[in-house]
């Protein structure tokens, strides 16, 4: 669906408590949740000020994650303890490889 209709994928970026579920997405469109009293997350309770307070605080949390982390979640999938992927270096050459690279 998303490669026929582009327009329809949106960033989007959400935090959840016990209680409550934040859908942030910058074009628009974000979301919130009071799940104690809405458990099927049906109502829409962005930017209401019942809950003005509370989506404030997620909102920060949520800013205050994107500062720490760049945005980049903790990799937590990889149960089977392989060890990280590390790229082999380019060898290094020296001066000497080059002015014998040149004579020749």
């Amino acid at each position: 669906m998303p490669a026929q209709h582009p327009e329809l994928v949106a960033r989007a970026a959400s935090v959840r408590t016990r209680q409550y579920t934040y859908i942030h997405r910058p074009q628009g469109g974000s979301e919130f949740y009071d799940r104690a009293v809405d458990p099927g997350e049906t109502r829409n309770l962005v930017g209401t000020r019942a809950v003005a307070r509370e989506q404030a605080a997620l909102e920060t949390r949520l800013l205050d994650w994107y500062i720490n982390t760049s945005g980049v979640p903790r990799d937590t999938r990889n149960s089977r303890d392989v060890p990280a992927f590390t790229p082999p270096q380019a060898p290094q050459t020296t001066m000497g490889q080059i002015e014998a690279a040149l004579d020749s």
